[in-house]
């Protein structure tokens, strides 16, 4: 073995060491055996398997060489990993293998598409180019074709160099592709350019069709990691804009001018939850969408997980739902239960879960007449507020873990809501009234301490009216 694998061995197995040792890293969410993870990739469920790529580096906690990850799982709950799929080529002058997706060519044989990158975080451009696999997914070709599109084709506007993150999905019978790219003659107004295949549906060639989507001037933002899906007769685009993840909902007409959004909100109000894709192609089942979630230190041989499994559906008002993927409920070990309503005035009571690293609470809380009311994990060991979740007293404002925002539903006084929490370790996420609302928050300095559940009501009076509480699981 080279000095260069024998090194790079070796810091794989002192990343690995530390990420074991580490109380706080999760054990329900997905991650890399070590190293580094954003952005999933290439979700597709093909011959049985949900496979999921992911960006890595597996010689360090931070960015930088990035890679495409590996692992497959049968329920989008239990993983297997998988050997690394992709590496830069350095001898084609490749740096790092940005975004992308997975398709099928007619023939069903898998296609992977993502960014190549040539440059470093900073300066950097892109080509968008074709990975051939094998029917099992574990050998993988570059097309002697690519790039796969051009940025600079007759008929259609100049994109800038940092063009990235192709994602491919269906509509009317036809195969499409957006990519997040800007306008270098407009100032780098960004923009969503929309392609389509011609013909046979083949993700190896592309026209340019137009702009499917263009921020607006005072909003600017360079819009990354696009997903479009069918939903509910409408269109679903999923924009991350180097902030809280956002949403349009709307009329697609890929002969017209774009998307029309119909509505428009945040699908996730933290900050901590960024880069999403989508899992479909299951016969039956409704998209489910997954992200990055961000936010521990650099020093604890592994960094970033992926969010738990969302499924999206509209809701009667036509907005978007989220409800956690029905298959979590598998990991529920110990459970604790009341059904029966009771009072808080002034004070708080810890409920039946001691002592659990890992769970999950669904509460319905009513802030009859206080200033605030909600649900605080403890740590048994010294006492402290590991993560809290609260409702102001008029309903209408929900905070977790410092990150506040008003709700989609302002129920006003008196109204019940409900609180269903996910905690793993150090991450949160967090469900409000059947999904109307969602929010992640990473809590790194919780450090994995074991846990209790507390309801509380502060400032006045607030009424439970039903609280269940399960231990989670690892899904190792």
């Amino acid at each position: 073995m080279d000095r260069p694998d024998v090194e790079r061995r070796d810091r794989q197995a002192a990343l690995r060491a530390a990420a074991e040792a580490d109380p706080g890293r999760p054990m329900c969410h997905f991650r890399p055996p070590a190293g580094w993870m954003n952005d999933p990739n290439g979700t597709i469920h093909h011959a049985g398997h949900y496979h999921l790529f992911y960006q890595h580096n597996s010689t360090a906690a931070v960015w930088g060489s990035i890679h495409w990850g590996h692992a497959r799982s049968r329920d989008l709950v239990r993983w297997e990993h998988l050997p690394i799929a992709l590496e830069p080529q350095r001898e084609l002058g490749e740096d790092h293998c940005f975004s992308g997706c997975a398709w099928r060519t007619p023939e069903g044989r898998p296609v992977l598409l993502y960014s190549s990158v040539r440059g470093d975080a900073r300066d950097f451009r892109c080509e968008q180019w074709a990975v051939l696999c094998d029917e099992e997914l574990e050998r993988f070709e570059l097309w002697p074709g690519n790039p796969v599109v051009s940025r600079e084709a007759p008929g259609q506007p100049l994109l800038g160099e940092k063009w990235r993150d192709p994602f491919v999905f269906e509509a009317y019978g036809r195969t499409f592709m957006v990519l997040a790219a800007d306008l270098p003659d407009e100032g780098g107004r960004p923009v969503i350019p929309l392609f389509e295949s011609p013909g046979d549906g083949s993700p190896l060639k592309w026209q340019f069709r137009g702009l499917l989507h263009v921020a607006p001037a005072a909003e600017a933002r360079y819009l990354e990691c696009p997903n479009v899906v069918a939903l509910a007769n409408r269109h679903l685009l999923i924009l991350s804009p180097h902030g809280p993840v956002e949403y349009r909902l709307g009329r697609f007409d890929p002969d017209g001018p774009g998307l029309q959004a119909e509505a428009e909100g945040r699908v996730d109000h933290g900050t901590d939850f960024y880069a999403t894709n989508l899992f479909t192609g299951d016969p039956g089942r409704s998209p489910a969408l997954v992200g990055w979630v961000r936010g521990w230190s650099t020093d604890r041989g592994w960094n970033g997980v992926l969010s738990l499994p969302r499924v999206l559906e509209v809701g009667t008002d036509g907005e978007l739902r989220q409800h956690p993927l029905p298959a979590l409920s598998s990991l529920r070990g110990h459970e604790w239960s009341r059904a029966d309503e009771w009072r808080l005035e002034n004070r708080s009571e810890l409920v039946g879960l001691v002592g659990v690293p890992s769970l999950e609470v669904d509460v319905w809380l009513t802030p009859v007449d206080c200033a605030r009311c909600g649900l605080r994990l403890r740590g048994v060991r010294t006492g402290r507020t590991l993560v809290e979740a609260t409702i102001s007293g008029n309903g209408r404002s929900l905070e977790l873990g410092g990150v506040a925002f008003e709700t989609a539903w302002a129920a006003g006084v008196g109204g019940t809501r409900r609180l269903h929490l996910f905690w793993d370790r150090t991450v949160a996420e967090l469900f409000v009234d059947g999904g109307r609302d969602v929010c992640t928050r990473v809590m790194e300095a919780a450090g994995g301490e074991a846990a209790e559940v507390e309801v509380f009501a502060e400032g006045g009076v607030a009424t439970v009216q039903r609280l269940d509480a399960w231990e989670l699981k690892a899904i190792w």
